[in-house]
């Protein structure tokens, strides 16, 4: 019998790989894509703003381009990978459960703040 947590991990895994067939597929500058509410509001750029641009771009291996639309992303998204490994392991060694402390824990969350929030600002005035 499957155990629960390897339904979670069939799903989520299925959902990235359509992900990236979609965003691998269909340029989000060309198609049905919503754009960025905070954007399209205020004509500021959020952290976000590119990312879906940038997406395309990374699977289709452009990768200068990808940085160029969005920086941000290549910092945030193996973080945001590593953290949905952490949640879905569930025997961590003392080690691994010392660097999730330390990479996820409080100081490195305001860590990650800041440095979007300064990220978001330059973004903004360059």
């Amino acid at each position: 019998m499957i155990h629960k947590r390897w339904y979670s991990i069939i799903g989520i895994g299925t959902g990235f790989l359509l992900l990236a067939w979609i965003y691998r597929t269909f340029n989000p500058a060309e198609h049905f894509f919503l754009p960025c509410p905070i954007k399209h509001t205020t004509g500021l750029e959020c952290p976000t703003c590119g990312s879906q641009r940038a997406l395309h771009e990374l699977l289709n291996g452009h990768i200068e381009e990808a940085f160029r639309l969005n920086p941000l992303i290549f910092l945030l998204t193996p973080y945001f990978l590593l953290w949905i490994y952490f949640r879905l392991k569930t025997d961590h060694s003392k080690k691994e459960a010392k660097l999730y402390s330390t990479l996820f824990g409080t100081k490195a969350i305001t860590v990650i703040i800041a440095v979007t929030a300064i990220f978001t600002v330059w973004r903004n005035i360059k």
